[in-house]
């Protein structure tokens, strides 16, 4: 879990490749096309709802309003909490990494700069609400959710996966 750009997909890449265990990404349960048209509710919480269902998993993203199955059957939740600077210049990156692609999703520069102004008010900005919200999962899951708060963190982490 994490704000747009914090490695969520990254560190989920590096686990299933590590571990063997499939990933799935909230995005792909969230949308039908990706970034374009979104999923009913009651779609996303089956899908991911079979997922968890599963002896093992790895999901990555931020829907909190579908995945509360998957935080509540997880082992183990990771939350990235990178700095604002940084993961407003991640979202630009893939934004311009997607353009160039054969397949770029339906996405505009208006888009972009929506997505990186929902980052900074939802988890940076002070009392920002996903803030708030990975406090309640951290006091209600306390010794399953990790913080990690920095790239030399997430490295640290995935070492002792080797």
């Amino acid at each position: 879990m994490g704000s747009p750009g914090s490695g969520k997909s990254y560190l989920a890449d590096k686990l299933s490749e590590m571990t063997g265990i499939k990933h799935y990404d909230l995005d792909d349960i969230r949308y039908i096309r990706k970034y374009d048209i979104l999923r009913p509710m009651v779609v996303r919480k089956r899908k991911l709802n079979a997922i968890t269902k599963r002896n093992s998993w790895i999901v990555a993203g931020t829907s909190l309003s579908f995945s509360g199955s998957a935080i509540k059957r997880a082992q183990l939740i990771v939350i990235l909490k990178e700095s604002f600077p940084l993961t407003a210049f991640r979202t630009a990156r893939r934004f311009i990494m997607r353009q160039s692609g054969k397949k770029a999703p339906k996405e505009t520069v208006g888009a972009l700069l929506g997505l990186i102004r929902y980052n900074y008010v939802s988890y940076h900005k002070k009392g920002a609400s996903r803030i708030k919200q990975f406090k309640q999962i951290r006091k209600e899951y306390g010794r399953k959710v990790i913080v990690l708060a920095s790239k030399k963190e997430v490295k640290t982490f995935l070492k002792r996966f080797k």
